[in-house]
């Protein structure tokens, strides 16, 4: 699909076998958490193995812990001196704060009135 229709019809594609792998086991998943998988498949304009060797690539340290062997990830990470600047959402949520994205993304801020 994706050398012959392209990245979106290839997200496309595997949205819909994912949702049909699921549906046969009669499972109920929310559609937008299929989408975020396919768009981490593909989001570089091509295919990404969603499974560990296919997060291995990914330059955030807590992200690649935050999937699986997560002991693993982070002594490898120590050993060859790796450091996370914190921007993936996955990062944030290990650390505890909100993700610097969607509604996170700003602050709002609202004058205080003076004490009289």
């Amino acid at each position: 699909m994706l050398q012959t229709y392209g990245v979106e019809s290839a997200r496309e594609t595997i949205i819909r076998e994912m949702a049909n792998v699921f549906g046969v086991y009669n499972i109920k998943v929310d559609p937008r958490h299929l989408m975020l998988i396919a768009d981490y498949m593909t989001f570089d304009g091509g295919y990404k193995a969603f499974s560990r060797t296919g997060i291995k690539t990914n330059s955030s340290v807590l992200l690649r812990a935050s999937y699986e062997s997560t002991g693993t990830m982070l002594a490898e990470a120590t050993l060859y001196g790796e450091f996370d600047k914190l921007t993936s959402p996955a990062s944030s949520i290990v650390l505890g704060q909100p993700p610097r994205n969607g509604t996170g993304l700003f602050g709002v801020y609202a004058p205080v009135p003076a004490s009289a």
